[in-house]
């Protein structure tokens, strides 16, 4: 399991939050997670889904969002399950508007 950002882990559970939880680290560990949980902010374009992505931590290069391309080309050997937990952020005032 691979919780980014979310508090209380097991011992199964790989978490990386804080500037660890960069796109490129976490599709990296995304590649074999069996189930995934983001507990993120999100920019959300309702007309247009690959303009939406996950806020992350900043990598070196600045790169901070995971998109909906670079998910499409990982591949994700454990099939997992993946949940995005909203902290409710995302309501239509805060949504991108095409």
């Amino acid at each position: 399991t691979l919780l980014a950002n979310a508090p209380e882990p097991t011992a199964s559970t790989r978490m990386l939050f804080g500037p660890a939880a960069t796109p490129e680290r976490v599709l990296a560990a995304m590649r074999d997670a069996n189930e995934i949980q983001f507990h993120t902010h999100a920019v959300v374009d309702m007309g247009v889904s690959d303009a939406s992505y996950l806020v992350l931590s900043p990598q070196p290069d600045g790169r901070y969002a995971l998109t909906a391309e670079a998910v499409r080309y990982t591949e994700l050997r454990g099939r997992p399950i993946v949940e995005r937990i909203s902290c409710g952020c995302a309501s239509m005032h805060w949504m991108i508007q095409p």
